[in-house]
């Protein structure tokens, strides 16, 4: 069941942020660049996590050889 709340961006991807270098592994570096003022959005937080898990997944896959992440927030209106 989808469950949509209000939650600051930037937050969230600090909360995932440890389980995401678990997926991705110790050979790829995963940066953030979260804006300052990103701002709240609204959606399901499972769904999201679910779409950074598999960004991340995929992404650790085309860099077999090693590489660098770069996860980055910005208020776009």
């Amino acid at each position: 069941m989808i469950k949509p709340r209000s939650f600051e961006i930037n937050e969230f991807v600090r909360s995932v942020q440890k389980m995401l270098e678990r997926v991705i592994g110790e050979h790829i570096e995963l940066r953030t660049r979260l804006q300052a003022d990103a701002g709240w959005i609204h959606a399901d937080l499972n769904q999201m996590e679910g779409v950074l898990l598999n960004l991340s997944a995929n992404a650790r896959d085309a860099m077999a050889d090693g590489g660098v992440l770069t996860i980055e927030t910005e208020r776009v209106i």
